[in-house]
């Protein structure tokens, strides 16, 4: 059990089912953000400005800076009616050499998070592992996946492509341990929506959900891309925010 602690933060022990597991290789400042979310009180706050009366036109042209815990707050109420009064637990499982770990630790430990810190288990592991999804992280009981990567502007052209292609990967595994869950992945580049259409997708499914509004909804699988900002053919956007956080619109 000592050395399970030391080398990855032991196992998931709560109690009950539909739990979320957050994985990927998210900065913590992202990790935050969508801690804070899945906390919230309403499971609903956000910072978008109210679009319901502006053309289609209009909103096509917008081009406001979201933050990712407003994007995540547009799929969580709709799943958030799955756990009714009781607020789930989270387990995150961060790779073994992620920069996040130690600091969304700190983090969990300051006393203005005491309140989530008793439902948060941080574990180091791989989606890839059997042991870590089956034992360590109950995959099977989870009732749902977010597959994050790190913030745009903390890698480079290159580096968001291995980012994007190992959460397809990822959402792939996720999909063989635990079928039943829903996940979210996001992207970083928009035309990575396609890596997910020829790897989770039924082939006879794929243009049906291309013509979509950039959510892909099939088999409890969602992409959520243009959510940590992207410029078209692999460049990155300048004047991003401080969180790397950008609405980029094709």
């Amino acid at each position: 059990i000592y050395m399970m602690n030391k080398r990855g933060g032991g196992n998931y022990r709560g109690i009950g089912s539909g739990h979320i597991v957050i994985t990927g290789n998210p900065s913590a400042e992202n990790l935050k953000a969508v801690l804070l979310e899945i906390f919230h009180p309403d499971h609903c706050v956000s910072d978008e400005p109210d679009k319901s009366n502006q053309s289609p036109e209009t909103r096509q042209s917008s081009n406001t800076p979201l933050s990712l815990a407003s994007r995540l707050s547009r799929w969580f109420p709709k799943a958030a009616g799955d756990w009714g009064d009781r607020t789930p637990d989270v387990v995150v499982l961060l790779p073994h050499n992620s920069r996040a770990e130690p600091a969304i630790r700190s983090w969990l430990k300051e006393k203005r998070q005491q309140d989530i810190s008793s439902k948060v288990w941080v574990l180091k592991g791989s989606v890839f592992s059997a042991l870590d999804m089956q034992q360590r992280c109950v995959a099977h009981r989870a009732k749902a996946f977010l597959i994050l990567p790190p913030e745009l502007m903390e890698i480079s052209a290159s580096g968001a492509i291995r980012e994007d292609t190992e959460n397809v990967v990822r959402c792939v595994s996720v999909r063989r341990h635990a079928w039943q869950s829903h996940i979210v992945v996001m992207l970083l580049l928009s035309e990575h929506k396609e890596l997910i259409t020829a790897a989770v997708l039924p082939s006879e499914r794929i243009d049906a959900v291309r013509k979509a509004t950039g959510v892909y909804n099939d088999s409890r699988v969602e992409c959520v891309s243009d959510m940590l900002g992207c410029s078209p053919a692999g460049h990155h956007r300048e004047e991003l925010p401080n969180t790397g956080l950008h609405d980029h619109r094709v």
